[in-house]
């Protein structure tokens, strides 16, 4: 159910290159990225401010999603996890994705269907509630 509203195609992106290029071409000084140890590799995610207004950055490469903000309809287009593990602080990041299945390919991980399919659904209607505000 969940992959007739899937964004993205999973093939558009390639976790390992992406991650890497993307943190030479942000300058080291990028305090938004946080590289995670995971059992055999290192996971570099960019993670979006919690302030309202905030504009959403893409977990995976930390490109700006240009009109999409936080605190906002917005982020029910995107597929959100909150790392609450300690590993990176005291504030917990939230890392924003295009979908569960990039979220999964980033992590190496797998997501239960229940997960997927109530995102969907979320993705669904904020996509809807976007094309009827775009009308108006």
């Amino acid at each position: 159910m969940y992959d007739d509203f899937n964004p993205i195609d999973p093939n558009d992106y390639d976790v390992e290159t992406t991650s890497v290029v993307s943190l030479k071409k942000t300058n080291i000084t990028d305090t938004s990225c946080h590289r995670l140890k995971r059992l055999r590799r290192n996971i570099d995610c960019y993670a979006t401010p919690h302030r309202p207004g905030s504009t959403i950055r893409n977990a995976v490469n930390g490109r700006y999603e240009t009109g999409y903000f936080v605190g906002s309809k917005d982020e029910d287009i995107f597929f959100s996890v909150i790392l609450a593990t300690g590993e990176t602080g005291q504030t917990p990041p939230t890392f924003y994705y295009d979908s569960p299945t990039q979220y999964e390919t980033h992590f190496g991980c797998r997501l239960s269907p229940d997960i997927k399919a109530k995102w969907a659904l979320k993705y669904h209607t904020a996509m809807q509630c976007r094309r009827i505000s775009a009308r108006l």
